[in-house]
């Protein structure tokens, strides 16, 4: 019976820990996306071949390597890449081996830099590469070339080096509204050839 209650008391404690650790990691999620700073990062143009696993897009940034920043220690486990954001687009302009002390925004992640020659650049890897969408509208995005061929940026809150990806613009709007503005104007075109169809059978 004791067995029993020292059981049931550390499976209890274990569900609160989860549970706290769940709300916990909402909570810096929710912080983030409301207190940090806004980058606007330029991606490629979306692989119109493979550019799913599910219903996500891939991403693939364009500026994804940094000059070193002096006394930088290429041994060191996570690396602070600084941001300058210029005519509504953000670049990475420097990168630390420890926190920087700035006012700019920074993104702390694992540091996969191995070369030890001073002149070489510091390779960043973004830890945010997948967009979720709703399932009919990543589709559009698979087959559209017109999405694939549009300025596209990743949009990313940034605060005390973390970082969350909340959108995907299009020549600056939203992906989502991007694309719907896409279907409706599809749909006007077939609805006007259906007109004139019609009007060639009536003749």
């Amino acid at each position: 019976m004791i067995k029993q209650r020292l059981f049931w008391g550390a499976f209890g404690v274990f569900i609160v820990l989860q549970l706290v650790a769940v709300f916990w990691q909402i909570v810096k999620y929710e912080k983030v996306v409301y207190l940090g700073d806004t980058l606007h990062l330029s991606i490629r143009p979306f692989d119109p071949y493979d550019p799913f696993r599910g219903r996500y897009i891939n991403l693939s940034f364009t500026d994804t390597y940094v000059a070193k920043s002096d006394n930088f220690d290429s041994d060191a486990k996570y690396i602070f890449t600084t941001f300058t954001t210029r005519n509504g687009t953000s670049k990475p302009d420097a990168v630390f081996s420890a926190k920087p002390d700035t006012d700019k925004p920074y993104l702390k992640t694992t540091n996969y830099y191995r070369s030890y020659y001073n002149d070489d650049p510091v390779r960043i890897v973004y830890p945010f590469d997948r967009f979720y969408m709703q399932e009919d509208l990543a589709k559009r995005v698979d087959r559209d070339n017109r999405i694939f061929n549009n300025d596209a940026k990743a949009v990313v809150k940034i605060l005390d080096g973390v970082g969350v990806l909340v959108d995907v613009t299009i020549e600056g709007k939203s992906i989502n509204e991007y694309i719907k503005e896409i279907n409706a104007e599809d749909d006007s075109y077939d609805s006007r050839w259906d007109n004139i169809e019609e009007v060639n059978d009536e003749e």
